[in-house]
C-alpha cells in the first residue's frame, strides 16, 4: 500500500514511510489548512494538504510487536483507499500527471472521433478534417487541464487566459512535431510501427507535461506560499 500511495502522489515520496504514525511537524504548516482525514493514516493527509517545503527522515528502530495487535484490517484498507480516492478527486496537485494523461486520452478520443465523423459523414477532405480535429482536441485538452489538472494554477483575467491558451496551442504543435520525429526515428531503427507510435506518444506526453507545468500553468500562477525551508520531520521506522 505504501508503494501504491507513493506512485500516485509525488508528495508522499518525500519520506520513506508516508503511512507511519510517528512524526513531528511545525504547527505553522497546518495553520489555515482544512483537513479531511479518513481512517488513521493522518500523515498522508498532512503531506498532501499542509504548506511545507521539505521533509526529513529520522531513522529509529523498534522491537517486534508482542502484546498488542495491529489495527490493519480489510475494512481499514478499504477506508484508506477511499481516502486516497478522495484526495485524488479534491486536490488538483494529487496525481497531477495521471490527470494530465487522462485528459490527453480524452483528447485522443475527441480527435479520432471528430476526424472520422467529418470524413465519413460530412464529406470533409482528410487534411481539413485532420486540422479541425487537432484544433478541437487541443482546445478540449486546454479546457479540461485548466479545470481539472491545473485548477490550482488559474490565472486572473481574460487576457491572461487567452495568452495561456495561445501558449498551449503553440506547445501542442511543437509536441506533435516531436511525436512525429520520434515515430519516424523509431521506424528507421526497425521498431514495429505500433510500438513506434506508442513510444512517440509516451515521450511526447512526458515532454508535454513538463513544458505545460513549467510554461503554460507555471508555479508563478500558483497562489500557494511555502512557509519555511525545513519544517517537516517524518520518523522513518526500521523493524528490528
Amino acid at each position: 500500500m505504501k508503494y501504491f500511495t507513493q506512485i500516485i502522489f509525488s508528495q508522499t515520496r518525500k519520506t520513506t514511510d508516508p503511512l507511519g504514525g510517528f512524526f513531528l511537524f511545525k504547527k505553522e504548516i497546518i495553520q489555515a489548512v482544512d483537513f479531511e482525514p479518513r481512517g488513521f493514516k493522518i500523515l498522508v493527509e498532512i503531506l498532501m494538504r499542509a504548506k511545507y517545503e521539505s521533509v526529513r527522515d529520522v531513522p529509529y528502530k523498534f522491537l517486534k510487536r508482542e502484546n498488542d495487535v495491529s489495527k490493519a484490517s480489510l475494512r481499514q484498507g478499504i477506508e484508506f483507499l477511499k481516502h486516497l480516492w478522495f484526495l485524488f478527486c479534491t486536490l488538483p496537485h494529487a496525481g497531477r500527471f495521471i490527470k494530465f494523461c487522462f485528459v490527453g486520452l480524452t483528447g485522443v478520443i475527441i480527435n479520432i472521433g471528430t476526424l472520422y465523423a467529418l470524413v465519413e459523414f460530412y464529406g470533409f477532405g482528410q487534411f481539413t478534417a485532420w486540422l479541425i480535429a487537432i484544433l478541437l482536441s487541443i482546445l478540449s485538452n486546454f479546457v479540461l487541464n485548466s479545470s481539472i489538472t491545473y485548477s490550482d494554477r488559474i490565472t486572473d483575467g481574460h487576457i491572461e487566459r487567452i495568452k495561456q491558451l495561445l501558449k498551449y496551442c503553440l506547445l501542442s504543435m511543437v509536441v506533435i512535431v516531436f511525436n512525429f520525429v520520434i515515430y519516424r526515428a523509431a521506424l528507421m531503427f526497425g521498431l514495429y510501427y505500433l510500438f513506434a507510435a506508442m513510444f512517440g506518444i509516451l515521450l511526447a506526453t512526458l515532454l508535454n507535461y513538463i513544458i505545460s507545468s513549467s510554461l503554460v500553468w507555471s508555479l508563478a500562477a500558483n497562489k500557494r506560499e511555502v512557509l519555511s525551508q525545513e519544517n517537516f520531520f517524518s520518523i522513518d521506522n526500521e523493524l528490528q
